[in-house]
Parts: structure tokens; C-alpha cells; sequence
């Protein structure tokens, strides 16, 4: 039960990191393409002159994402799985309430969904 809790407290931070960070290719494209905006308006003529915007979304699109997302969201699918085998285990133990054993069932369902969405996310950054 300490392992389940220490996996919880990383993932519970490595969120805060996550949130609390900006995306490092974002802040890299927006100083490119600033650049190559300065420099563009420097040489051309004072009132003629568009901005690319097809060509700064192909900037934005060359950075990838950076790790700790990756990381945050291996983290949390294996927290997912682990309270899944945790939920199945209670269920088969002992009788309980009929009550109980809806509440966990709707849970179970709750957290299925869940994971399929991590999983999916977590093969898309991968």
C-alpha cells in the first residue's frame, strides 16, 4: 500500500510540474517566428507587407511536445491499472451490501472509460 501511495504522490506531482510549465516548443516558435517577423519587416515595404500565418503554424508543428507530459501520463496510466486491480480485488473478497457493490461497479465503469482515454493519449505521445 506505501508503493500504491508514493505512485500516487509522484503523479500528483509530476501534475503540478506539468500544469505549472509552459511547453517549451511554444515559447521556441513564437520567438522564431518573431524573428523572422522582425526580420521580414525590415526589408519590406511599409504597408504591403502579410503575415504567413500557414508558415507559423509549420513552425509550431516542428517542435515536439516536451517529456514531462510523457512522463505524467505513463504515471497515470499505471495508477489507473494498479486502482483497477485494487477495485476488482474488494470486489471478489467478501460479501457486501448490495449498495456496495453498485457503488464499486459504477466506479469500475467510471475508471474503464478513464483508462481507455490515457491509454489512447498515452499512444498518441508516444
Amino acid at each position: 500500500m506505501s508503493s500504491y501511495f508514493f505512485l500516487f504522490s509522484v503523479t500528483l506531482l509530476q501534475y503540478f510540474v506539468t500544469c505549472g510549465s509552459s511547453p517549451r516548443y511554444v515559447i521556441d516558435a513564437m520567438r522564431d517566428v518573431d524573428e523572422t517577423n522582425a526580420i521580414l519587416y525590415r526589408y519590406a515595404p511599409t504597408t504591403s507587407f502579410k503575415n504567413c500565418l500557414r508558415c507559423q503554424k509549420m513552425v509550431l508543428d516542428l517542435y515536439p511536445p516536451g517529456t514531462s507530459l510523457r512522463w505524467y501520463i505513463c504515471e497515470e496510466s499505471a495508477l489507473c491499472i494498479w486502482t483497477l486491480i485494487m477495485y476488482i480485488d474488494y470486489l471478489t473478497n467478501v460479501a457486501k451490501p448490495w449498495w456496495k457493490n453498485a457503488v464499486i461497479i459504477l466506479l469500475l465503469v467510471v475508471l474503464v472509460i478513464s483508462l481507455i482515454f490515457v491509454l489512447l493519449l498515452l499512444l498518441f505521445h508516444s
